[in-house]
């Protein structure tokens, strides 16, 4: 898809919120701009979700964009509104698409202050990128991650609910993909090969991801921050502030405002 580069001065009085539409892999894929508060370039966070996309964090996006920095909120193909078929591994290309969309629009991004956010599966997604392309993201940000796929096995009943959302996979085609994840492409495996500054935030009562799964990715990185919300589920219901808190003064203290 052709876009013609966006003018700078655009944004000095633009609203905040900006609707996103890019191709990847011959799909329409959907996802919102956040611009942050303040003068020039500014860090910027994208942020991806978890299976089949139902959590998106937008008051994570909402937060980050009042305290200075932009954050991407998009769907992968097949996924929360973006057209395609879904699969795990595509997620992956579908994110090095639209980091090269967002800079042939010219957004006010800070290309050295780069940090990716990921969601439980979306947090082995951004492990899986970065070890693929290194050099875009000066930090990672990891919130409940599947951290191992071959620990976390996909059950046949989780299966089947997550493909009632996604499109153009079956429960099968799910579970098939997941363990190809394992032997291939498992977060556990690359984390130590990863020398950004890492924050790892787990809920201490999250049924989904096991602590011992997660601990042994932290266990394995480079640089890592480790932070525990007591009492909070995968979705950290009753304690988005703590993990807004978190997450924000972290991406502060790491890369500024």
């Amino acid at each position: 898809m052709q876009r013609t580069p966006l003018p700078f001065d655009l944004f000095l009085n633009a609203p905040k919120q900006h609707p996103l539409r890019f191709s990847s892999a011959g799909a329409d894929l959907a996802g919102q701009i956040y611009l942050g508060t303040g003068a020039g370039p500014r860090p910027t966070c994208i942020l991806l979700h978890g299976i089949p996309g139902i959590e998106k964090n937008f008051d994570v996006a909402e937060a980050l964009s009042e305290r200075g920095w932009n954050a991407v909120i998009w769907s992968p193909r097949g996924a929360g509104g973006s057209g395609g078929d879904y699969t795990i591994a595509g997620a992956v290309d579908d994110l090095a698409e639209l980091v090269r969309f967002l800079r042939a629009d010219q957004w006010p991004i800070d290309w050295n202050r780069i940090a990716l956010l990921g969601y439980s599966l979306g947090g082995a997604q951004v492990v899986q990128f970065t070890y693929r392309d290194a050099a875009l993201a000066a930090a990672l940000v990891l919130i409940a991650p599947v951290a191992d796929f071959l620990e976390m096995s996909m059950s046949a009943e989780f299966a089947q609910r997550c493909s009632a959302d996604l499109n153009g996979i079956t429960a099968d085609a799910l579970q098939r993909s997941w363990m190809q994840q394992a032997w291939e492409h498992n977060p556990v495996d690359l984390i130590a090969e990863l020398s950004q500054s890492l924050l790892v935030v787990r809920g201490g009562a999250d049924e989904d991801v096991p602590g011992y799964v997660v601990e042994s990715l932290v266990e394995a990185a480079q640089e890592v921050v480790y932070h525990t919300i007591p009492d909070a589920d995968h979705a950290f219901h009753g304690h988005r502030p703590a993990l807004i808190e978190a997450i924000a003064s972290w991406l502060e203290t790491t890369l500024g405002v």
